[in-house]
């Protein structure tokens, strides 16, 4: 072969390289858009519910977020709270956060949120790990940082027990601490309340899920105090009456 037929089998060669290469690229870039590549817009109320107790001025409670993104990185905006006739009952607060995989079952999420009950308002820098731990567990363990330099922390373990096709049993608990007392919130340093109950859910669809179940939330430390002082419970026993849905 001479150099002349050498050096055009190189440029064939090197020309059908580049010609494999792109097609695997669009290949590839093909995949990650029809397996999970895309951005997708997703709003999941996991908790709206009227909770009934004695002696209490039986609130409606919710916990819901709403997410834009793909399966790595996405944005979030999340509320939850509880809202009575009695203002110093009553919580709401907002976060804005963005999330990012960082294993195949967890992701952290950094960003702010503000709690605009009770008063006086907070803003926090919120750090959050969250995903899905051995035998189907959600956790949501997250630190907050106040705008007034006070620190806490939260914990939600929450688990799905599929009774049938339609029945789901849901067990949850959570917890929230403070590094310090916040007397005009009536928040004491160590462990500030316990909530733990069931929920008992029916699918009517995946979509949406009423449910029935019970919930006890008690107080503790110098919060428990503040609540005594306040002529308050410090231990509360809840039927509960809701529904979950998503979209």
């Amino acid at each position: 072969m001479t150099a002349r037929g050498v050096v055009a089998l190189v440029a064939t060669l090197l020309a059908l390289s580049a010609a494999r290469a792109a097609a695997a690229e669009r290949h590839a870039a093909m995949l990650a858009a029809e397996h999970g590549g895309q951005s997708l817009f997703f709003v999941d109320v996991d908790r709206f519910e009227y909770r009934a107790a004695q002696g209490s001025d039986d609130p409606v409670a919710w916990e819901a977020r709403a997410s834009f993104g793909s399966d790595v990185d996405r944005f979030a905006l999340a509320t939850e709270g509880e809202r009575s006739d009695a203002a110093n009952a009553s919580r709401a607060e907002v976060e804005a956060l963005y999330s990012r995989t960082v294993t195949d079952f967890f992701d952290v999420e950094v960003g702010a949120r503000h709690d605009y009950s009770p008063d006086p308002e907070r803003s926090f820098a919120v750090v959050r790990l969250v995903g899905l731990a051995p035998y189907w567990v959600h956790v949501d363990a997250a630190a907050f940082l106040s705008d007034e330099g006070e620190a806490s922390a939260r914990l939600k373990l929450q688990s799905e027990v599929r009774i049938t096709q339609r029945l789901l049993l849901i067990p949850r608990i959570e917890t929230n601490a403070s590094a310090q007392d916040v007397a005009e919130r009536r928040i004491g340093s160590g462990i500030d309340d316990v909530d733990a109950g069931f929920r008992l859910a029916y699918e009517v669809r995946r979509e949406l899920a009423p449910y029935v179940g019970a919930s006890w939330h008690r107080l503790f430390g110098d919060t428990a105090d503040f609540a005594r002082a306040a002529g308050e419970h410090t231990s509360e026993l809840a039927l509960i009456a809701g529904v979950r849905f998503w979209y």
